[in-house]
């Protein structure tokens, strides 16, 4: 019976890790062509296929972050991806049925930019904005694969 029980846990800890390295590196990025940008975290995408998507940035907020423009952050995205594929890591769907994703840039991932050009604040979830910061920069080093 021992043997058995020792034999679980070992299962356990292997289905564990396997779970957190999915999350880390299972996450299949996506190639698609941003079509509009109605604010600094809303956007219309074409993927490869042709289907449009809506896409909804995670780990930042943009309205009601006090700019003098509400603009602003839709003009920055505007501006970084024109003409531009990007790469989308789709990670759900939000209440409103748009799909939550990170999006990358030539590299640089979209969430963090904007909140160090000052354009967004971290999502209300975050604990703080250098901790938001660090995630973003953190978790797309990991999807990064060779």
């Amino acid at each position: 019976m021992e043997f058995i029980n020792q034999h679980l846990a070992g299962v356990a800890v292997v289905l564990a890790l396997a779970c957190v390295l999915y999350w880390c590196w299972g996450r299949r990025w996506m190639l698609m062509q941003l079509e509009t940008v109605l604010d600094g975290e809303t956007y219309l995408a074409i993927d490869r296929k042709g289907r449009k998507r809506r896409l909804r940035l995670m780990s930042v907020t943009a309205r009601d972050f006090g700019l003098a423009s509400p603009t602003e952050p839709r003009d920055y995205v505007q501006e970084l991806c024109a003409g531009k594929t990007v790469q989308v890591s789709l990670r759900g769907r939000d209440r409103h049925n748009r799909h939550l994703c990170k999006v990358r840039v030539e590299g640089v991932d979209l969430a963090r930019s904007l909140v160090a050009a000052g354009l967004t604040n971290p999502n209300r979830n975050a604990l703080s904005l250098r901790l938001a910061v660090e995630l973003t920069w953190f978790t797309g080093k990991l999807n990064q694969r060779p």
